[in-house]
């Protein structure tokens, strides 16, 4: 006897990404490089900031952890982003911290990516619900 199948019900994630708005790439560093980013913001705070401080080691750091964060947002839980801040002692140290969330988010997508084309390669033309 066959198992009917489950019209209009969706199978489970495969991967926490699946849940996330698109899975968990935000829209504020999607289309340009942080550094970029973090120097355009440089420029813009510019004014608020005295030329002692922006003259300051950590400062460039500061503004682009500030960046890497708002891309970070859609993906990283409040709670690594708040040991993230609180943790490491200097801008330097977050920014790794932060770049090895990073770089495990690009290997869940990759590993998601791979899965999806592997049961795509499998399912050949017939397969409808992995679009």
């Amino acid at each position: 006897d066959e198992t009917p199948a489950l019209s209009g019900v969706d199978a489970p994630p495969r991967s926490c990404l699946e849940t996330m708005e698109n899975y968990g790439l935000g829209s504020y560093g999607a289309l340009s490089p942080i550094p970029d980013l973090a120097r355009q913001l440089m420029v813009r705070l510019e004014p608020y900031y005295s030329p002692a401080h922006r003259e300051r080691e950590e400062h460039e750091a500061e503004v682009a952890l500030y960046v890497v964060l708002k891309s970070l947002e859609a993906y990283a839980s409040p709670a690594e982003v708040a040991e993230m801040l609180v943790v490491p002692s200097s801008a330097t140290e977050r920014l790794g911290k932060a770049y090895g969330i990073m770089m495990r988010h690009r290997d869940e997508l990759a590993g998601l990516a791979e899965t999806i084309g592997r049961e795509l390669a499998e399912c050949g033309e017939e397969c409808t619900d992995l679009w």
